[in-house]
């Protein structure tokens, strides 16, 4: 699944003009504008949400619950006006119910010149103490890289840095360590958060 998402973002790079897609998102789950506030989660949500509205179809919504979870998520239909600019352009999976959101962490200050090694998507743990997402063992989680290729990175309980937020809002406890970005936790980068296309070409911050 994270694979096919990884694709459908590439497609819409060549598209655009190496531009990967971002839909930046307020706390009420509306389009955020010029000086407004930005909240990191949600605006992954959103991203997602508009990745399968520009699919067409072909990235239906559970395509973006992720098959290491346990339980996975529902996801509801998109909102065809997502990232329309217009007054109904409002992201129905940022406003969902936990159980409703998509199970994927993505960090979308990925820059046009991302390596093949960075860090792109990555399932997203259900609760601070989840290990029900990780894959094949409690040690390890699936990973989504900038190329589509796929590694089981090690989980960690002693990383440093910023953490994704798990679908239930709680801070997520356990880090992940990118093995291709030296020690850097993959959850921390240091590019410019919140900033689209102004992170590390090697490291991630997976919201």
């Amino acid at each position: 699944n994270g694979r096919q998402i990884a694709m459908a973002m590439l497609v819409y790079q060549s598209d655009i003009g190496e531009v990967w897609p971002v839909r930046l998102t307020k706390s009420d789950g509306t389009l955020a504008r010029s000086g407004e506030p930005v909240d990191d989660r949600l605006t992954t949500l959103a991203t997602l949400e508009f990745i399968a509205k520009y699919s067409e179809g072909d990235l239906t919504p559970k395509l973006f619950a992720c098959p290491a979870a346990t339980p996975r998520a529902v996801i509801p239909p998109y909102n065809p006006l997502v990232a329309s600019g217009g007054l109904n352009d409002h992201s129905t999976w940022a406003t969902a119910p936990s159980n409703q959101q998509p199970q994927y962490a993505h960090d979308w200050t990925v820059p046009k010149e991302a390596q093949a090694n960075r860090a792109l998507l990555a399932c997203r743990p259900l609760t601070a103490t989840s290990t029900t997402h990780m894959s094949r063992s409690t040690t390890r989680i699936p990973v989504v890289y900038a190329d589509g290729h796929i590694a089981d990175l090690p989980a960690s309980g002693t990383g440093t840095g910023r953490r994704t937020v798990a679908l239930d809002g709680s801070l997520y406890l356990n880090a992940h360590l990118n093995r291709d970005a030296a020690s850097d936790d993959i959850f921390a980068d240091d590019g410019t958060p919140s900033q689209p296309g102004a992170g590390s070409p090697t490291r991630a911050w997976l919201r």
